[in-house]
């Protein structure tokens, strides 16, 4: 009944053995391939787990600038500003005028000054003029009186020299009894009237040198009066002169490059408002470096001698990457939001960066290369072709820690199998 049911041709091929000596087929060669691959990521990954090397990185944000960052030329007085003598990229020295500013209040006060000196030097030289006529007339009288006094001193003493002549020959004549006691009394009386005149004439003469003194010492009194006050005056003048000058005329303390003019022509300055921001230039300022900011949770993780990749925000970095540079000096407290300003000299960038909480500073040298066209070392071959300027803001990341991934499994490895070397 099977053979009915099986062909005969079907049943000879079962029963023939020429089959049996071939391979049984288990794997293909796409199943060498992958196990070949999977053998391959393995022995990377091992070698990858010895040799490699695992970064832990610190992230900052902050500034590129030259040694002593950015200064802003301010002013100690307020005005209108009147005058602005540079622009921006103009290279200055130190004492340089910058600007000017309208001093209304001052010069007002020098207007009025000056007013007051003419009219009081005016009156000194007609209190000259007239004193000096009248004191003219008054010597001339004075000295009038003094000759007519002299006359009549003369004039007495040549009447006393001849009534003592008389009463001389008088008392001759009395003791002859030729005249009268009565006579000679008279004469001598005579005698002492003469005198008493001449004694009221040197009293006279005294006080009119007396007189001659005071009128001089008034004249003089009054011209000194006058010069004294004038003194004054012309030295009040010289100091609000001075006061002006120096309000008016806005200097530059520094050498330096001009980054950019915030004033305004015509516009109110206030005390201490910025005119300019200036890059520092000289002998002590070398080239440019970052600045950099760091959450305090984090700066304390960062060290000198630490590697730093700069991203500098006006380049791309998936296409030129980043400069290489060494961190150079950390800040061993936080940093005040003021310490920023007076380094970074951009209100909207320190405010920025302060909303962080508090920040630990971070200065770091760009490493050199002369084969570039920034003059710096990148990770690319030749990084961007433009020049780094300094106020170039940047991202920042500092390589604080490397370590081998296999020191990660080994305590795993050790956590698994409760071996401990």
């Amino acid at each position: 009944m099977s053979g009915g049911l099986f062909r005969k041709a079907a049943l000879e091929k079962l029963s023939t053995p020429d089959q049996l000596d071939r391979l049984i087929v288990i794997t293909g060669p796409r199943g060498w391939l992958a196990l070949l691959a999977i053998a391959g990521a393995l022995v990377t990954a091992l070698l990858w787990g010895v040799f490699g090397t695992i970064s832990y990185k610190v992230g900052g944000t902050g500034m590129l600038i030259k040694t002593g960052g950015l200064f802003n030329i301010c002013h100690n007085f307020s005005g209108r500003l009147v005058d602005i003598r540079v622009r921006d990229g103009d290279l200055i020295k130190e004492g340089d005028v910058v600007a000017r500013i309208d001093q209304i209040d001052t010069l007002k006060q020098i207007f009025d000054l000056r007013e007051k000196i003419a009219e009081l030097s005016s009156q000194r030289d007609k209190t000259l003029l007239y004193s000096s006529d009248s004191n003219k007339k008054n010597i001339e009288y004075i000295e009038d009186e003094a000759k007519k006094l002299n006359d009549t001193i003369k004039s007495s003493r040549e009447n006393l020299a001849l009534l003592n002549e008389k009463m001389a020959n008088q008392k001759k004549l009395v003791e002859k009894g030729l005249i009268t006691k009565d006579t000679a009394l008279a004469t001598k009386q005579q005698i002492n009237g003469i005198e008493e005149s001449i004694a009221a004439a040197y009293n006279q003469l005294k006080a009119l040198d007396v007189k001659k003194v005071d009128t001089d010492k008034s004249r003089n009194d009054e011209i000194y009066t006058i010069t004294v006050q004038l003194k004054d005056l012309n030295d009040n003048l010289n100091s609000l002169l001075k006061k002006y000058d120096d309000s008016a005329k806005i200097v530059s303390p520094y050498a330096g490059k001009v980054v950019q003019v915030v004033a305004v022509t015509g516009k109110a300055l206030n005390a201490g408002e910025p005119v300019a921001t200036l890059e520092l230039t000289g002998k002590n300022i070398k080239d440019i470096e970052a600045i950099v900011y760091v959450p305090i949770s984090e700066g304390k993780l960062v060290s000198v001698g630490m590697d730093i990749r700069i991203s500098p925000t006006i380049v791309k970095k998936e296409e030129y990457g980043f400069i290489l540079g060494k961190v150079t000096e950390v800040s061993e407290y936080p940093v005040t939001s003021a310490r920023m300003l007076e380094l970074l000299a951009n209100d909207q960038l320190v405010s920025t960066i302060s909303q962080g909480g508090a920040m630990i500073e971070v200065k770091a040298d760009l490493i050199n290369d002369k084969t570039t066209v920034s003059g710096y070392k990148w990770s690319t071959e030749k990084g961007p072709p433009l020049k780094i300027q300094s106020g170039t803001f940047c991202d920042t990341l500092v390589t604080y820690k490397t370590e081998r991934p296999i020191s990660l499994v080994i305590p795993i490895l050790r956590k698994w199998t409760g071996i401990y070397y």
